[in-house]
């Protein structure tokens, strides 16, 4: 019986669900700086953004925060 197992698998699995959140995060950004640029000048004024700050948002890649 290897006692190691348990751990390792325990490794595995913490490994695997920060990849996941790490997914997750990167889906929630593409779809927020989506709805961002979808924004017209009114709803950006409103929200107290302006469009040079949208297309610095939206131009970020999905892995940058």
């Amino acid at each position: 019986m290897n006692i190691q197992q348990p751990r390792q698998s325990g490794k595995i699995t913490a490994m695997a669900s920060r990849i996941l959140d790490t997914i997750h995060v990167w889906q929630a950004r593409i779809e927020e700086r989506r709805e961002l640029s979808r924004l017209d000048g009114r709803m950006l004024r409103d929200a107290g953004f302006d469009w040079a700050e949208v297309r610095r948002e939206a131009g970020k890649p999905f892995w940058r925060a």
